[in-house]
């Protein structure tokens, strides 16, 4: 216990010595502070003339320069006691006047007077020279602002180590020998410095040339190196300088600053914060708000000119990074561009030992097309200019993150992320394959050098799928699907799953696997041989316009034939349809199918079809009646198309029911011909109401045009017509009948419960196997009525008729005239031959017979009796072309009847 309470003693001790040793400093602080007031009020005050040697060997030593005064005076001897130094001198280095200041004010305190400094000094109305040597030295009124030997000068020491100096209507003359500008005078110069501890602050406010604008601010806030041991090191300090602008003409203020440009003309405010350490510049940030300003980035590039602009530019330098900037950045060009008012910010690296350099960009609100405008003006990379120059793109990325490793122009790796609103830009065909065009897109992705996706949304826009399809421009009303994107060292691919849209034309959805094709040629030409690349292609349509399925054929079909589709197919739906494509790009669309597969199967419903067209037909020919209420299958495999199993009615023939009937077009890329075989069956009445409205009367020459018939019968047709060379089409045809009731001509006899096939080409019509009850017997009916072509010779025409024929029957015949009235005086039956054929409009007729069997009760020498033979000739012949013309200038034509008998 007795030990303790002696190291208890010894503590207290320590205190009071400590804090005795304490009450001893500051009260010999006080006492000196006290003792200097002292003198400074009682000794230096009032004789301060006397110490005006003294002043100036002090003022000599501290500014480095040799400083005359011609008089000192004490002005006030209050707490802060102030002087007046009238006709201040400093002197260059060879004795020489290079500033002159009339009148200098300053104020003494005991901390300046201890610091053989002043509490403040006041300067009314100097005017300074102020010069920049080409060597970069700096010369305040011919004196240095350090020696060439130092890396500052000592009047920078004096001049930083006072509390507070002050200059009032100063006048400035900046001469910048190193820019070799024309001499600057800056008038109504007011400066207050402050310097405090390692705090230095300064607030500049000068008036520029009236030409220049309005009068500028400057104000400065910096902190001195912690360690530093001199005021004046400048070079060392750490802070910003703000600058005011607000009204300026850039186009003079670029002369004798470095504002990053060129601006050769622009007029506005302007606010500028620049950040220092240690004399280098490490960031900046402006604020604009111009007219008529032209800015050129580099010189071999065109200038941005621009009727306004406004908003933030920036730029921060750190060791080797560089960062870039703009906010709410606006601006519209003479050429009507308008830039909205996007944020950008971009990021450089530099590379270090063996890293690579870096780079980043994130971006808001950028106006594609904008940018694309005026890419030419700004720094970039050759091949981004020739891709937006094509690509024409527009509009607006919400936000973009993006990132690469090397030189931009030559990133191998990257990485992006971002949205774009109303993305539009054209197809590009470029030399190895054509890039798509697209409109009124939002597109989202996120990718890398090695893959990534894109999400699609497009509402009201379209595609250009320009070298794909013969309309390339497909309208949208909604389109949406993701589509992936992976890269490998020689091998590129995009896929999609689900891919979903709709249109006025109908909807569908799609899936597609694509990647560049292997390298099999030289180095050289490598990226060549990869492109077009491979495609697996699946497709499904729902509900489409038949009418609108030529727009979906790819270009390598003929011309030709996407006529014919969209002129055949009036109307109509498609209820579903797939498309495949499978195979390289480049031998698309596949006409031989070791190259790859191109298949297409629609199903047609209610379908308007005109499997002749217009387009196909000569001029004034009539037309082949269109396929209504069609449905069936359209295929497309290779190089053929075909429209298969057909069901479907006739136009304007109700009861023709088409059973069957099948189209196809061969050689879909190059020599495409059209077949067409049909199959119905109906009223005999509507199959001849067929042939003569169609091109059918002429290549029978007419032959049914005045026909009557009656009951059902059965029709095959089949057309080809290749499509290149339409005049040498090819027709073929047939008429089944099952007891018919024929009636050629109003002049030729009536037929009955007639049986046998009426065919038809475009030569001419015949018929096989004809069996007929006429003219009270039984008949057969064989033979061909041929047109004569022009330049041919008369095919062999006429229908051989063989049959029976009886008295009775002849009677009621009474559209054979003579025959018929003569009949009436006859009874029996003979048999007869008879040839049928056709000139024009006008039927010609031929029969021949013994008359055995049937007897005459005529006047001798034409009376018989049924087991006599009478040789009987009748002719109806149309008489010759030699005859006058009708009213309308054409032969009118005629028949004449020829009668042998005996």
């Amino acid at each position: 216990m007795p030990q303790k309470h002696h190291t208890l003693n010894t503590s207290q001790k320590t205190l009071v010595v400590l804090a005795r040793w304490t009450l001893w400093v500051d009260a010999s602080i006080w006492l000196i502070l006290i003792m200097v007031w002292s003198a400074l009020h009682f000794v230096i005050v009032p004789r301060i003339a006397d110490f005006r040697p003294l002043l100036e060997q002090q003022a000599s030593r501290v500014l480095g320069v040799n400083v005359r005064v011609g008089a000192v005076m004490a002005l006030s001897n209050g707490l802060i006691p102030s002087f007046e130094f009238r006709d201040v001198i400093l002197l260059d280095a060879n004795d020489r006047e290079a500033l002159h200041l009339p009148s200098v004010l300053a104020a003494l305190s005991p901390r300046s007077l201890l610091g053989l400094g002043f509490e403040q000094v006041y300067v009314a109305a100097p005017v300074l020279d102020v010069r920049r040597a080409r060597d970069g030295q700096f010369w305040i009124a011919g004196l240095p602002l350090a020696s060439p030997n130092q890396a500052y000068g000592v009047g920078a020491d004096w001049l930083f180590s006072q509390t507070e100096l002050v200059v009032r209507q100063g006048t400035v003359n900046w001469t910048d020998e190193l820019r070799g500008t024309p001499v600057l005078v800056l008038t109504g110069v007011d400066l207050v410095l402050r310097n405090k501890q390692r705090r230095h602050t300064l607030r500049l406010d000068v008036s520029p040339p009236a030409h220049w604008g309005e009068r500028i601010q400057v104000v400065g806030d910096f902190k001195q190196a912690l360690f530093a041991n001199r005021a004046g090191q400048w070079r060392d300090w750490e802070g910003q300088l703000f600058g005011d602008f607000s009204e300026v003409d850039l186009s003079h203020l670029r002369q004798y600053v470095d504002l990053g440009v060129d601006v050769a003309h622009g007029i506005g405010a302007l606010r500028a914060w620049v950040d220092l350490k240690k004399g280098a510049l490490t960031g900046a940030t402006v604020d604009i708000a111009l007219r008529d300003a032209s800015i050129q980035v580099t010189p071999s590039l065109e200038p941005v000119n621009m009727r306004w602009a406004a908003g933030r530019l920036g730029a921060k330098f750190t060791n080797d990074d560089i960062e870039l900037f703009t906010q709410a950045l606006e601006f519209d060009t003479s050429e009507g561009l308008h830039w909205s008012g996007g944020n950008l910010r971009v990021h450089l690296r530099a590379g270090i030992g063996r890293a690579e350099s870096q780079g980043e960009l994130t971006a808001d609100k950028l106006d594609v097309a904008a940018m694309s405008q005026i890419a030419d003006r700004l720094p970039l990379p050759e091949s981004i200019r020739v891709a937006l120059d094509a690509l024409r793109p527009k509009g607006l990325v919400s936000h973009l993150q993006l990132g690469w490793s090397g030189p931009i122009q030559s990133a191998v790796k990257f990485t992006a992320r971002g949205s774009v609103g109303g993305l539009a830009f054209s197809s590009w065909a470029r030399p190895q394959f054509t890039i798509p065009g697209i409109t009124a897109a939002q597109v989202d992705f996120d990718i890398s050098q090695d893959g990534g996706t894109f999400k699609v949304d497009i509402r009201d826009g379209s595609l250009d799928l320009e070298g794909l399809l013969d309309q390339p421009v497909v309208a949208i009303d909604h389109l949406s699907g993701q589509v992936n994107w992976k890269n490998d060292v020689d091998r590129m691919g995009l896929s999609a799953s689900d891919v979903r849209w709709t249109n006025a034309d109908g909807q569908g959805d799609l899936q597609f696997k694509w990647h560049t094709s292997p390298v099999t040629v030289s180095k050289q030409s490598r990226a060549d041989s990869r492109f077009p690349g491979v495609l697996d292609l699946h497709a499904n349509f729902i509900k489409v316009q038949a009418n609108q399925i030529h727009k979906y054929l790819p270009v390598g079909i003929e011309q030709p034939v996407r006529t014919y589709l969209r002129e055949a197919i009036v109307s109509g739906t498609v209820k579903a349809a797939k498309i495949k494509v499978k195979g390289s790009l480049a031998m698309f669309p596949f006409a031989d199918t070791k190259q790859g597969e191109f298949q297409v199967l629609a199903d047609l419903h209610e379908v308007v079809f005109a499997y002749s067209p217009a387009s196909l037909m000569s001029v004034g020919s009539p037309p082949w009646p269109s396929l209504t209420q069609l449905s069936g299958e359209m295929a497309i495999n290779h190089a053929v198309l075909q429209v298969k199993g057909v069901h479907a009615a006739v136009a304007g023939l109700p009861g023709l029911q088409v059973t069957r009937a099948d189209a196809e077009i061969r050689n879909l890329y190059g020599g495409a011909t059209l077949a067409v075989t049909a199959e119905a069956r109906g009223p005999l009445a509507e199959i001849v109401a067929l042939v003569n409205n169609s091109p059918l009367s002429g290549m029978t020459s007419e032959a049914l045009s005045r026909a009557t018939v009656s009951g059902l019968a059965d029709y095959r047709f089949k057309l080809g017509i290749p499509l290149a060379a339409l005049d040498r089409a090819v027709v073929q045809g047939a008429i089944g009948l099952s007891g018919n009731d024929i009636q050629v001509t109003p002049e030729s006899p009536k037929m009955t419960r007639a049986r046998g096939v009426i065919v038809f080409s475009e030569n001419g019509f015949g018929v096989n196997g004809g069996q007929v009850r006429a003219l009270g017997g039984e008949a057969r009916i064989d033979g061909v009525i041929g047109s004569v072509l022009p330049g041919t010779k008369p095919i062999l025409q006429g229908l051989r008729i063989q049959g029976t024929a009886t008295a009775d029957g002849l009677r009621q015949a009474r559209e054979l005239g003579l025959v018929a009235r003569v009949a009436q005086y006859g009874s029996g039956g003979a048999s007869y031959s008879a040839t049928l054929g056709a000139r024009g409009l006008v039927s010609e007729l031929s029969v021949t017979s013994n008359l055995v069997g049937m007897a005459l009760a005529l006047p001798a020498p034409f009376n018989k009796v049924a087991d006599a033979a009478l040789p009987f000739r009748m002719e109806s012949v149309m008489m010759s072309n030699d005859l006058p013309l009708n009213a309308t200038g054409k032969v009118r034509e005629q028949d004449q009847i020829k009668l042998d008998i005996g």
